[in-house]
């Protein structure tokens, strides 16, 4: 048996938390007001904002990295995010298994 497509097969949050464009610095971002979660489509991220993401959500295209939700602080629409690299807490396209595995 060989698999058909990879798993997952698209980026997916490892964690609740903020969504986002990694910088390597701590970041303050408004947050977009939508919400991701698992087992929707994924809306694009405008830049300079986040966006609330489930555990198994896509990313949407313009975050490469996931804060967790308890390294974050609020106030108001403003979220505070530690400093992320790309692909922090990130689940790759096929980290599961990849196609023909």
């Amino acid at each position: 048996i060989e698999a058909a497509a990879p798993f997952p097969q698209f980026r997916a949050a490892i964690s609740d938390g903020y969504c986002c464009a990694a910088t390597g610095a701590e970041q303050t971002l408004s947050d977009d007001g939508a919400r991701q979660l698992a087992g929707t489509r994924a809306t694009p991220l405008g830049g300079g904002a986040c966006r609330y993401i489930t555990t198994g959500a896509p990313l949407p295209e313009g975050a490469d990295a996931v804060a967790k939700q308890e390294h974050c602080a609020r106030n108001g629409a403003d979220v505070s995010l530690p400093a992320l690299k790309p692909g922090a807490d990130v689940r790759a396209v096929g980290s599961d298994w990849a196609l023909g595995d």
